[in-house]
């Protein structure tokens, strides 16, 4: 964590728009779901050629590619999300009754229930039911 947050500062000190004074400040701010929350905190003076957004944007791909190369990887949430099928036999079209899709042509309903996540396909993609 400390190098995370050493590796953080030194991109911030290193970029030609942040300020020196005030100095650059990485603060560990709390503990996220599945996360511990590093924040940034950096000055810089403003003028027609220096927005903060810029030099925010410059500043994470920096940090991006110094974490990676010190082999700090940045976990991101995952989620899943499950979604059911209707049985054929609870109004969604059992053998010779399937929906009508694009041009009048009968759309199959196939389940796939071997993962968590169970998913219907239709026509042109996956829909849920």
């Amino acid at each position: 964590m400390r190098d995370a947050a050493e590796t953080i500062e030194d991109c911030a000190k290193r970029h030609g728009n942040v300020l020196a004074n005030p100095a650059p400040l990485v603060l560990f701010e709390d503990f996220g779901d599945s996360a511990q929350l590093l924040t940034l905190y950096f000055w810089v003076e403003l003028s027609d050629k220096v927005s903060a957004a810029q030099v925010a944007s410059d500043l994470r791909f920096i940090i991006d590619k110094r974490l990676a190369e010190a082999g700090i990887v940045v976990a991101f949430p995952q989620r899943e999300r499950a979604i059911r099928c209707r049985p054929a036999d609870q109004g969604g079209g059992g053998r010779g009754r399937g929906r009508r899709g694009a041009a009048g042509r009968r759309v199959p309903r196939r389940c796939s229930r071997d993962r968590e996540a169970s998913w219907c396909a239709s026509g042109s993609g996956m829909k849920a039911r």
